[in-house]
């Protein structure tokens, strides 16, 4: 006997569903979708940030703020942010008054405040930043506002690795 098909099926993909089990969504998508049969099926609204730690917009923080994971900012943060390996986004309704330093750094609300980034900073077209930015690359959105310097660092790796070379030379 058939099985009613779960509510969130689409109506067109509900007679594929009631001829097997309505909650193997996999099949049904093979069966709607055979281009794609046997590849990954990734959901097109997943975001950027589904791994991220997230502080909501009605979250304030005042003080320090360290990890060691991806953080999504839309709240409230005040102080200092830490995330010397990992990166930061800064979500549209995100208001950060605070020094950051992470690993990537992408904004699109506001920030007041200096940015070091290891590897890149990303504005986006709705970012507001006022402060010093320091990082290897940086996008900046049409549209986005800032109002500061940008200061490009070197890659610390291939900068290393020729002042070795140069005291390799000089040594021989």
């Amino acid at each position: 006997m058939p099985v009613a098909p779960r509510a969130n099926i689409p109506s067109d993909l509900a007679p594929l569903a009631a001829e097997r089990d309505a909650n193997d969504l996999e099949s049904i998508s093979r069966l709607a979708f055979p281009r794609y049969a046997g590849q990954e099926m990734v959901a097109m609204d997943a975001t950027k940030t589904e791994g991220f730690a997230h502080i909501g917009k009605s979250v304030i923080i005042k003080g320090e703020l360290s990890g060691s994971e991806d953080l999504y900012v839309d709240g409230v943060v005040e102080g200092t942010i830490e995330l010397q390996s990992n990166s930061l986004v800064v979500g549209p309704n995100g208001q950060v008054r605070a020094k950051v330093n992470a690993k990537n750094v992408t904004v699109q609300g506001r920030v007041e405040g200096n940015i070091r980034a290891v590897e890149r900073v990303e504005l986006r077209k709705s970012a507001v930043i006022v402060g010093d930015i320091s990082t290897q690359r940086v996008a900046i959105e049409e549209g986005a506002y800032f109002k500061g310097k940008i200061d490009i660092q070197r890659d610390a790796d291939k900068a290393s690795s020729k002042s070795e070379s140069r005291a390799e030379a000089a040594g021989t």
